[in-house]
């Protein structure tokens, strides 16, 4: 009997075949009667002893195979139900941990495809640039070249270096924020110096565009939060906003503070948002139809990332007559 593979079982059976011998010697040497009815007890526990035994171990069996077929990858696996006692608890335990197996798992696929087709969209967002380089390059050592053109080729250079070095920093913040490892402050900070700070390496090109910065906030609107990176989402946004702008548009910046958020609104005149771009546009590597070529789609991807990162929620919507308009809460905490 297949029951006795357990030296327990074996032991226990032979200290009841003992107490069998012992008890029917006992009850001979008072009777035969008694002797017999001794035995004959002890027969059949010892029987139901062995048939429960068996019965259990065939549902341990039962659950051996079971486990046996999810480590070898088989998702069609399906508990049968047993009785309630221990076994039945350890079968739904089992269960359970069977269930997180599978989630687990088809996280760790889902997370190997994102990871495939983010190497993708990288090599593909460097693969552009780094071609213009090369041929850029390549005009450079002709000696027919004038010192006009060559100046004009190396500035053009320098711009596609600093995309590079743009989307390697993003991506590796990006990086950085998805395994947890980026720290964010939580500091009472006012909203008119995040703006400030944003507002400042963009100054430039803002005035070459001949677009007009409207800035609503005043000193005692605040928040909890990291000024540094809220300032580079900020920002992000700003400069979205500048790259779709026409020369002598407006973008228009209010800050107003409830007792549940602060709110700060980011809107423009420009071209807007296309319908079928909205519910997408803070995905990585998306690129809307009114993008243009030598975007990466990093940028409103970041800025979401470390907006969400400080308790905040972000959204885009078009104005009810021209331009797009980009709304963020940081939410206070409530005590």
């Amino acid at each position: 009997m297949f029951v006795f593979v357990n030296s327990e079982i074996k032991k226990l059976t032979l200290w009841l075949v003992m107490i069998t011998v012992l008890g029917t010697f006992v009850g001979f040497v008072i009777n035969i009667i008694t002797g017999l009815l001794i035995l004959c007890i002890c027969i059949v526990l010892i029987t139901v002893f062995l048939l429960y035994t068996k019965d259990r171990y065939k549902d341990i069996d039962i659950l051996c195979d079971k486990i046996d077929n999810v480590l070898h990858g088989n998702d069609n696996f399906n508990m049968e139900s047993f009785k309630e006692g221990a076994l039945s608890v350890l079968q739904d335990e089992i269960y359970k941990m069977t269930i997180m197996l599978r989630e687990r798992n088809d996280k760790l696929k889902q997370d190997k495809t994102n990871l495939t087709e983010a190497i993708e969209n990288i090599s593909h967002q460097l693969k552009t640039p780094l071609t213009s380089v090369n041929l850029l390059l390549s005009f450079l050592s002709k000696d027919e070249l004038s010192d006009k053109k060559r100046r004009k080729i190396v500035f053009e250079i320098d711009n596609l270096l600093s995309r590079i070095d743009w989307l390697i920093t993003s991506l590796l913040k990006m990086s950085r924020i998805d395994a947890g490892v980026a720290k964010f402050r939580s500091e009472n900070i006012s909203v008119k110096s995040v703006l400030k700070k944003a507002i400042e390496p963009l100054e430039i090109s803002l005035d070459l565009k001949n677009i007009n910065l409207n800035l609503e906030c005043t000193d005692d609107v605040r928040f909890v939060g990291d000024i540094d990176w809220s300032a580079e989402a900020i920002g992000n946004i700003i400069k979205n906003c500048m790259e779709h702008t026409p020369s002598g548009g407006t973008i228009k910046i209010e800050a107003k503070e409830n007792p549940i958020f602060t709110l700060i609104t980011i809107s423009d005149n420009g071209i807007g948002i296309d319908k079928s771009d909205i519910q997408h546009i803070f995905k990585r590597f998306y690129k809307g139809k009114t993008t243009s070529q030598t975007g990466f789609g990093i940028g409103l991807a970041l800025s979401s990332m470390l907006i969400s990162n400080q308790n905040g929620t972000i959204e885009a919507n078009n104005n009810e007559h021209q331009g797009a308009c980009f709304t963020i809460r940081f939410y206070h905490n409530q005590d």
